[in-house]
């Protein structure tokens, strides 16, 4: 059985700079298959949240990535039918992409530790993944780390190794609602100790 360690928290009360800048346009690097060519000793996959543009998205994954150290992870995005009709699908479409990248990284590094995150729908995909991918797959997987998570609390398919969930507990999503506030908009502010939990397995090079 997987250790499953749940982040609560309350919403803060934002200041009106705070506001604007949830509310203003995010810049979203684009980061190319070419940058990551060679292997790293850790590998972060990652899976957006729903509607989200890019491979990382732009609430919690872009942050992720540039928080971890460089000479050690490397973080590949996965694209998938991120839409809103995939919410109510419970994650269960994204999970074939998600699975594949899965394989795709554990056949083209066989030394990697690798981890996978996901944010809202992404959580959802990132533990029907690791549910059905192969079990030769599963057992490369270190850590898992998910943000606004509808499956808060539970544990993960065929894989035995800790979970950690960040929900704040003004989150409707946390609840099993479609419901995108503030709350849910605010994981950037976990995102220094979702890198310390990451780190905390990862494999020196």
């Amino acid at each position: 059985m997987s250790t499953v360690t749940v982040a609560k928290r309350s919403e803060p009360t934002p200041a009106p700079e705070r506001r604007e800048a949830l509310a203003a346009p995010i810049a979203v690097q684009e980061r190319s298959l070419k940058e990551r060519a060679t292997c790293s000793p850790n590998i972060l996959i990652f899976i957006k949240g729903t509607l989200e543009p890019s491979d990382l998205g732009i609430t919690v994954g872009p942050a992720l990535a540039d928080g971890l150290n460089s000479s050690l992870w490397t973080t590949v995005g996965v694209n998938y039918d991120n839409s809103f009709d995939n919410d109510y699908c419970l994650g269960l479409p994204g999970n074939i992409n998600a699975r594949q990248v899965l394989a795709n990284q554990t056949a083209a590094c066989p030394n990697s530790n690798i981890a996978m995150a996901g944010y809202s729908q992404g959580a959802m995909v990132v533990r029907n993944a690791i549910a059905r991918a192969p079990a030769s797959d599963v057992a490369r997987i270190t850590n898992v780390v998910t943000f606004g998570d509808p499956f808060i609390g539970a544990n993960i398919g065929q894989y035995s190794g800790p979970v950690h969930v960040f929900c704040m507990t003004d989150d409707g999503v946390c609840d099993g609602q479609i419901n995108i506030g503030l709350a849910h908009l605010s994981y950037g502010m976990d995102i220094s100790a979702a890198v310390s939990i990451l780190e905390a397995t990862q494999k020196q090079a």
